[in-house]
């Protein structure tokens, strides 16, 4: 996800202009390495990302292109606790990782609506922040970056 604000206000770092959150490429790609050595098949992406960083090229790349890196968080502990094989996997994480035939997708509609109140999702966004610690950690599934330029 990104988010750029211009002299947006973030409860974490004060001002910022850049957020984005990114998956944690090492621990990203171990289950589709995981899965190709226990199935003999070449696996899908289940979240469609082709490529994976590292959290410090992550900073590295930010860097290079004029950000600077004001707070990084890890995010999604507990599903990164289960891909580092720390807590149990579901029976059948597999699944999400199969190639299957393509699905006629519905047509692309950006206005999407809520599904619950305002209050829900505010709700929901501060039980989630809640888990985020400080600095990147190979355990957490996400990354969260805070930048100005």
């Amino acid at each position: 996800m990104v988010a750029l604000h211009r002299n947006g206000w973030s409860s974490c770092t004060g001002f910022y202009t850049f957020q984005l959150t990114l998956p944690n490429g090492t621990l990203d790609a171990a289950l589709l390495q995981r899965f190709y050595k226990t199935e003999g098949m070449a696996p899908k992406s289940k979240d469609g990302h082709i490529f994976f960083f590292p959290g410090d090229a992550l900073i590295s790349l930010l860097e290079k292109t004029g950000f600077k890196v004001v707070q990084a968080r890890t995010c999604s502990i507990p599903r990164g606790l289960k891909v580092s094989g720390i807590l149990h996997l579901n029976k059948d994480w597999k699944e999400a990782y199969r190639i299957t035939k393509a699905k006629e997708q519905p047509e692309f509609n950006p206005v999407q609506r809520k599904k619950h109140s305002g209050l829900y999702y505010s709700y929901r966004h501060f039980i989630n922040n809640s888990k985020n610690l400080p600095g990147l950690y190979s355990f957490g599934l996400d990354y969260l970056f805070f930048a100005v330029k």
